[in-house]
């Protein structure tokens, strides 16, 4: 199961999951370093509407790679076994091989867009040679 996976269910799980589960998997994923503090609570409190929580907080696990995935995925069926199952992604089947758990976590901060706006802190003009 990889980041693929979760887009073939992003939309599903966003309609069905409670915020008491959003919650919990935002403590699971914290305590795993899937995600930081910061991005924690900017699915708490910058997506007031729990729609867009899950919508933040599904993406944000997907652009993270397929670990990322795998552990959003094995939280969910902790938290909520009839939801996991509902989505497809119910007990994982008899290959226990872990392929991708070497697989890099690409790099992902839910604030990049934010950041990229405010542009450099450099205002100063280049100094030339005389």
């Amino acid at each position: 199961l990889t980041d693929r996976t979760l887009s073939d269910v992003r939309i599903r799980f966003v309609e069905s999951v409670s915020r008491a589960v959003i919650s919990t998997l935002l403590d699971d994923l914290l305590e795993r370093r899937v995600l930081n503090e910061e991005e924690v609570e900017e699915v708490k409190e910058s997506c007031s509407k729990k729609s867009d929580q899950a919508r933040c907080l599904i993406d944000g696990v997907r652009k993270k790679g397929a670990r990322a995935s795998e552990i959003f995925i094995e939280r969910l069926r902790v938290r909520d076994v009839h939801l996991a199952t509902e989505l497809g992604l119910g007990a994982p089947s008899g290959d226990h091989s872990n392929g991708s758990a070497n697989a890099p976590d690409v790099p992902c901060s839910f604030q990049t867009q934010a950041l990229s706006a405010r542009g450099s802190p450099r205002t100063g003009q280049l100094e030339r040679p005389g």
